[in-house]
């Protein structure tokens, strides 16, 4: 192995191989009305702690549990419901 561009081809295949096998792999999975979600226009998003995805529309409230959504909308005869549909930031308290 007296040729350089040999050892230096070999060594960037080695490099390669070794960063590429410590990759992690990313699972992304669109979300849309057929899934469940109120609308197709998403202004916020925010995972709490237990895991739960919320997305903000002009909509409601959305909460992903990894299965289905559970859609949280004003209700002017419930004083208990969200005050507004339009969500357009998320933030998680204690």
């Amino acid at each position: 192995m007296n040729n350089p561009f040999i050892l230096k081809s070999l060594l960037s295949l080695l490099l390669f191989f070794c960063a590429f096998s410590y990759a992690k792999s990313i699972h992304v999975k669109n979300l849309s009305l057929e899934d469940g979600l109120s609308q197709s226009s998403v202004l916020c998003i925010l995972q709490d702690q237990q895991g739960f995805m919320w997305f903000g529309t002009e909509d409601g409230l959305n909460r992903f549990d990894g299965y289905k959504f559970t859609v949280f909308r004003h209700d002017p005869m419930d004083s208990l419901s969200i005050s507004d549909n339009h969500i357009n930031c998320l933030f998680e308290g204690r």
